[in-house]
């Protein structure tokens, strides 16, 4: 929340909203922005441990990838011993 977007709640928007209706809203307006806040950082949390998963399935292909050519190699290296 910026200064704007509290000064908008400060400010009544009617003759019948005095001071403590503005602070309500003022209350209100911050909740809700934590809120938000909360479930984007949860977001991201979870977000971030996916790509370390992915990150860590992608080492071990490529880990299984380069062990299938040492067996390859192996393999013919053995077929042309006598």
């Amino acid at each position: 929340m910026i200064p704007a977007d509290v000064a908008e709640n400060l400010i009544p928007k009617s003759d019948d909203e005095d001071a403590n209706v503005c602070l309500n809203n003022l209350v209100e307006a911050l909740e809700k922005t934590k809120e938000k806040a909360r479930k984007i950082s949860v977001e991201d949390a979870w977000l971030g441990a996916k790509r370390v998963e992915d990150h860590q399935k992608l080492e071990v292909s490529e880990e299984g990838k380069e062990l299938e050519k040492v067996s390859e190699q192996t393999s013919t290296i053995e077929d042309s011993l006598p």
